[in-house]
């Protein structure tokens, strides 16, 4: 995918969809950001870490390749928008929460009533995340996007850039209400950006700044699995992507995750997935 210009959003969707109860979606991580403002109803994005409920008249947004599964169990009607950030926004990349929460203003719904005027034809035509997450359609997207007149991408990026910004404040707030926790947030961060070198337990303690066997009580205690667990499986996770995403051999797939064996690699997925990537991969395309 092409990069964004520096200092400029990119929208790929805007629209706005009721759900009933077929809001259901797993394993979804994509190389855009999400914000949502619900209008009715209730709907959970369930992450590594945590559960989230979506309430009605509250903003929420999603950084770029956060790892989450969609449960809607009833009605849910709300306002999406896909966009690509730019990359100094530093709050939106450093994935220390995976996703961030406020309460809408009506400001708020102005601005998504003006992208939804100025991009009238950008709503998705299916809500299924494999049919729209993937490169040839971001992609294409992308392209159409760049064939608007300049007055109507600057004020899509300025609208964009607003409401980025009504989630700073959020981000600020929730450093200081989990500075006693700023370990585990150290240690999640330091795996997410480094996925692709040989990760041990000795470098995750000394980020915790505990012994081995001290960090490993600790970190299962909140993720109720293992350090090297977890590792392996967000591993799996980011490989069923690339798989889907792109046109990656499964050599180079397993060597972006620090493993050199693509028979050991492929072991390794059968076990997570049930099937092989290539078997994964034409599976999942059809």
């Amino acid at each position: 995918m092409k990069a964004t210009t520096p200092g400029i959003p990119i929208l790929l969707n805007i629209g706005y969809k009721a759900m009933d109860a077929d809001w259901n979606w797993t394993d979804v991580c994509s190389p855009f950001a999400r914000i949502y403002y619900v209008t009715e109803g209730e709907a959970e994005i369930h992450t590594d870490t945590d559960v989230y409920a979506l309430l009605p008249h509250h903003l929420y947004l999603l950084p770029p390749y956060t790892w989450h599964c969609n449960v809607c169990r009833g009605r849910f009607a709300h306002y999406y928008i896909h966009f690509l950030p730019s990359e100094e926004y530093e709050c939106l990349n450093r994935q220390r929460q995976p996703v961030f929460q406020e309460m809408a203003s009506t400001s708020d719904l102005r601005l998504l009533t003006r992208l939804m005027q100025l991009h009238p034809h950008s709503e998705l035509q299916q809500t299924d995340p494999s049919v729209y997450d993937n490169e040839q359609t971001l992609n294409k997207v992308v392209e159409a996007y760049r064939q608007a007149s300049p007055q109507r991408q600057t004020e899509t990026s300025g609208i964009l850039l607003i409401l980025m910004s009504r989630f700073m404040a959020a981000d600020e707030e929730s450093a200081l209400l989990h500075q006693e926790e700023s370990w585990f947030h150290r240690c999640l961060a330091f795996v997410q950006e480094n996925l692709g070198e040989d990760l041990n337990i000795a470098q995750l303690a000394d980020i915790a700044c505990m012994s081995k066997d001290h960090f490993i009580r600790c970190f299962k205690q909140k993720m109720h699995t293992t350090p090297l667990a977890y590792i392996l499986q967000l591993k799996m996770r980011r490989a069923q992507h690339l798989l889907l995403t792109t046109d990656l051999s499964v050599k180079e797939i397993a060597h972006r995750f620090g493993i050199v064996n693509p028979s050991y690699f492929c072991r390794l997925f059968k076990s997570h997935t049930g099937k092989s990537p290539l078997i994964y991969r034409k599976l999942n395309l059809r």
